[in-house]
């Protein structure tokens, strides 16, 4: 039971020297501040930011492409919430050629029946 606890309390302290060593950078409160991109879609470009989850210790994920398609082409490339939305209801096909995760199309459907895209 002790070297179960002792590996659990160092590896809670590696991810915290790793998130610490990260630069991001913070508001007045001690968070980082929502990082300002652009939708990759060809007659979209709009600005948007993206938002940091604090459990996740990280950028929220519905917003980068790379997340969705799972490639690596995609890497770097952020899609906005209406985009996002249009490819699910307008684009069909577009959509099941693109991401074809199952479990990342019923996120992404529960997403948009729940309003949060």
């Amino acid at each position: 039971m002790k070297k179960s606890k002792v590996i659990k309390n160092k590896i809670k302290n590696i991810k915290k020297e790793v998130i610490e060593r990260e630069n991001k950078p913070i508001d007045e409160n001690g968070y980082p501040i929502p990082k300002k991109v652009r939708c990759f879609k060809e007659n979209c470009g709009k600005e948007f930011y993206l938002k940091f989850s604090v459990p996740q210790q990280n950028y929220v994920r519905k917003n980068f492409w790379d997340y969705w398609t799972e490639q690596e082409a995609d890497q770097g490339k952020f899609i906005c919430n209406f985009c996002l939305r249009l490819l699910y209801v307008e684009r069909r096909k577009e959509f099941l050629s693109t991401i074809k995760n199952l479990t990342k199309r019923n996120n992404l459907r529960s997403l948009i029946s729940d309003n949060f895209i």
